[in-house]
């Protein structure tokens, strides 16, 4: 292989099962965790802000519109409240979602595959393949955080696309997976 010996780092206790026996660690790290509020996001967010504005001017008029009338006059406003919180979430909580995941987020590579760990709504542990037909998509940022796009895996009838997002040394990572492709023809 092609990728210098003291760039391996020894396999710890906690990937005994997940490892071949001659499979090596090359990186580990994890995404920037910093709250991040995305351009393109924006777009979303307003359609919130227009969402929940709408939603709360519906519950405040029926429940100006009900009063006496019974039991009307808590569930006619109720029924905005699904409104309300998914315009919530378009306004601020995708951004709060996005911090939470990357912060609850390990990347590894070896010098086979990448694999990406979660520790959200429980455990989740997703392994990609990297090989010559593996396309590899690189994108750096200002500030030197960078995001490798890795797909060729077919799940469901299509490309999934999985990545390593937002991470500092974005440049060298991806050099050791085209090194792995190289190795894997």
């Amino acid at each position: 292989m092609n990728i210098r010996s003291d760039t391996l780092i020894p396999a710890l206790s906690g990937w005994t099962g997940h490892l071949d026996d001659d499979e090596r660690i090359l990186w580990q790290g994890r995404p920037d965790g910093r709250l991040r509020i995305r351009l393109s996001s924006l777009a979303t967010s307003i359609q919130g802000a227009f969402l929940m504005a709408f939603a709360l001017f519906f519950a405040n008029v029926t429940f100006e519109m009900t009063v006496g009338e019974g039991v009307w006059h808590w569930i006619l406003p109720a029924l905005a409240l699904p409104f309300v919180l998914v315009g919530v979430y378009m306004l601020v909580g995708q951004y709060l979602w996005d911090t939470l995941r990357r912060r609850r987020t390990w990347y590894t590579l070896t010098d086979r595959r990448a694999f990406i760990a979660r520790h959200l709504l429980g455990r989740n542990l997703a392994e990609h393949p990297i090989d010559a037909t593996t396309r590899l998509e690189f994108q750096e940022r200002r500030g030197g955080l960078g995001t490798i796009w890795f797909s060729g895996n077919r799940q469901r009838g299509r490309n999934r696309r999985a990545g390593f997002e937002m991470i500092g040394d974005a440049r060298r990572v991806h050099k050791m997976m085209r090194f792995i492709q190289k190795d894997s023809v």
